[in-house]
C-alpha cells in the first residue's frame, strides 16, 4: 500500500491518442483507494520501428535496450506529454533517464506494479515542468491539480509506455 509524502500515485494514460481523442477512463472498481490509483492502457504501441497510434519510443537498435538515452530525449522533446498539456506549451524537462529492472522501478514507486517481469529492463524517465493532468483517470469524487513532476516508464524492448506516475500530492478530493 502506498503511504507517505513521498508516495506516487501511479497513473497510465488510458486510451489517449496523440491527437488527444478517444480518451477512456477506468471504472471506480479499478481503484482500491484514493492513494493507490492505477490503470492500464488498452492501446499499446506496436513493435515496428515506428510506433503507431499510441505513446512509445521507436526502436533504433536490435537487442535490449532497443533505443538509446538520446532516442528517449528526442521522443520526449518531440511528442505531446501523455498526461496532459504543459502550461508553457513546451515539453517537460527531463531530469533523468535510466535503464533499470522493473523491480527497481517498482521499488522507486513504493511497490507499484509495472506489469512486466521483475527482471525485465525498463526505461525510467523523470520529468519536471508544470502540466495539467487532463488525460489521467482518477476515481469518482477526486481530481488532479496542476502538477510539476512526473515519471514515465517505457518497456526497454518495445518502447511502449507502460506507466505514467504523478506525485500523490496532485490528487485532491472534490
Amino acid at each position: 500500500m502506498i503511504t507517505s509524502a513521498f508516495a506516487f500515485v501511479a497513473l497510465v494514460v488510458v486510451g489517449v491518442l496523440i491527437a488527444g481523442s478517444n480518451i477512456h477512463g477506468a471504472s471506480a472498481s479499478a481503484f482500491p483507494s484514493p492513494q493507490t490509483m492505477y490503470a492500464r492502457s488498452p492501446h499499446m504501441v506496436d513493435t515496428s520501428n515506428v510506433p503507431t497510434g499510441g505513446f512509445g519510443i521507436p526502436r533504433t537498435r536490435t537487442g535490449t535496450p532497443a533505443f538509446t538515452v538520446s532516442d528517449v530525449k528526442n521522443y520526449i522533446n518531440t511528442h505531446p506529454f501523455p498526461g496532459g498539456p504543459t502550461l508553457s506549451g513546451k515539453p517537460l524537462t527531463i531530469t533523468s533517464v535510466e535503464f533499470i529492472t522493473s523491480a527497481v522501478a517498482s521499488a522507486r514507486l513504493n511497490g507499484e506494479n509495472i506489469d512486466v517481469p521483475a527482471t525485465q529492463l525498463v526505461c525510467y524517465v523523470q520529468l519536471t515542468g508544470e502540466y495539467n493532468p487532463l488525460y489521467v483517470s482518477v476515481p469518482p469524487g477526486f481530481h488532479l491539480n496542476t502538477e510539476d513532476a512526473a515519471t514515465e516508464i517505457f518497456d526497454a524492448t518495445t518502447g511502449n509506455l507502460l506507466l505514467l506516475s504523478v506525485p500523490a500530492s496532485a490528487l485532491q478530493k472534490d
